[in-house]
């Protein structure tokens, strides 16, 4: 499989640099993904965090580590430009600098490894790329996975290739999982050794600060008056936005102080839901526009949504009434808010067990039961 894996990886790679070449020289995203970062100082640890749900989460690790050794000196990579903004904005400072993850060839890996010489290499969630393992163990630089989870979908998969994955994963020097069935599921190749359930980072996030002045303030910038409703829908999935503009036709025809804010999950969907709102007959503004006319703000920027479940009244979590398994649920209860979410949440078990035994928040079966 591996050696599958590195023609296409290659060829991927390939005609990737031929599309993008002209942004090498401007883009520091694309620069990233081609191993062509400047010179950084040696770092004590690299910690890779694919997305912004992950490069939120690494955050509790990072404070823990500055808070035992302020002068440690840390390197983040990230796969998506959300991710990559997220973790600007979190965290580059004088010790922590900030790249997009490399194409996982042989050559970009190793000029990578060259740049950022790290004496620890950290995976956040489940992050496996051949290449960035196995040049690790060549340097001899020790591999943690950190907030460890496989989904009984992605288990599925690697069980097709069981003698890889058993070779890439034996490679770590320890497997911290989030729970007894990730366990079991990494158990299946031949982990006993290393593998270790120490629980979920999120549940280690502190409650944001609500005050009175703080929800005013975003409620203001987004045009909604102070004694409104808003319902806000984060990290939303194809079909989930129908099913959220059924809802707020519905409501809306009775209580009309009835707002809906709509977060995509990936902001590159907006024109996508635009259109469906405009099919639909609904009217609204995109986040920062001064009218306050319309009661449905789509927002169309990253980094927005922490702030924006701090103003709401209710929350939902999306992925979850599609089959993606979920997104963060516990984001809208750091923010002191109920959150309501599907049935599909394979990936964050834990936190919806843990929502519904607290009574922070409720679980749907469909769109029918959101009303």
């Amino acid at each position: 499989m591996l050696f599958i894996y590195n023609i296409l990886i290659q060829i991927i790679s390939f005609v990737t640099f031929v599309a993008k070449r002209d942004k090498l020289k401007s883009d520091p995203l694309w620069q990233g993904r081609f191993a062509q970062i400047q010179s950084l100082p040696s770092v004590d640890i690299w910690i890779h965090a694919a997305s912004v749900g992950e490069a939120k989460v690494i955050g509790h690790l990072i404070h823990y580590m500055k808070s035992q050794n302020p002068n440690i000196k840390i390197h983040i990579t990230t796969m998506t430009r959300s991710g990559y903004k997220t973790a600007i904005d979190l965290y580059r400072s004088a010790n922590i600098s900030v790249t997009q993850f490399p194409f996982d060839t042989k050559a970009n890996i190793k000029k990578t490894y060259d740049v950022i010489n790290p004496k620890v290499l950290a995976v956040a969630e489940t992050e496996i790329w051949p290449n960035l393992i196995l040049e690790a163990d060549a340097r001899k630089i020790p591999i943690v996975l950190i907030n460890g989870r496989m989904s009984a979908k992605a288990f599925k998969k690697y069980k097709l290739f069981q003698r890889s994955f058993t070779f890439l994963l034996t490679k770590y020097s320890k497997l911290f999982v989030k729970s007894e069935n990730d366990y079991k599921r990494f158990l299946y190749f031949d982990t006993k050794q290393i593998v270790r359930i120490v629980g979920d980072m999120k549940f280690d996030a502190p409650l944001l600060e609500r005050t009175s002045e703080k929800v005013n303030g975003i409620r203001l910038a987004c045009g909604i008056e102070p004694e409104s409703f808003i319902f806000v829908a984060g990290s939303t999935r194809p079909g989930e936005e129908e099913m959220l503009a059924d809802l707020f036709l519905k409501i809306y025809k009775e209580h009309k102080t009835f707002n809906l804010i709509i977060v995509p999950r990936h902001i590159k969907r907006v024109n996508e839901i635009k259109n469906m709102l405009l099919k639909n007959n609904i009217q609204f503004k995109l986040y920062g526009s001064s009218s306050k006319h319309e009661s449905v703000i789509l927002v169309d920027k990253v980094g927005l949504l922490q702030n924006l479940y701090l103003a709401a009244d209710l929350a939902f979590v999306g992925g979850t009434l599609v089959d993606i398994g979920g997104h963060n649920l516990l984001e809208p209860v750091w923010a002191g808010v109920p959150v309501v979410f599907g049935k599909s949440t394979y990936n964050v078990n834990e936190s919806a067990e843990y929502i519904l035994k607290n009574n922070y928040g409720t679980q749907v079966t469909d769109s029918d039961d959101l009303t």
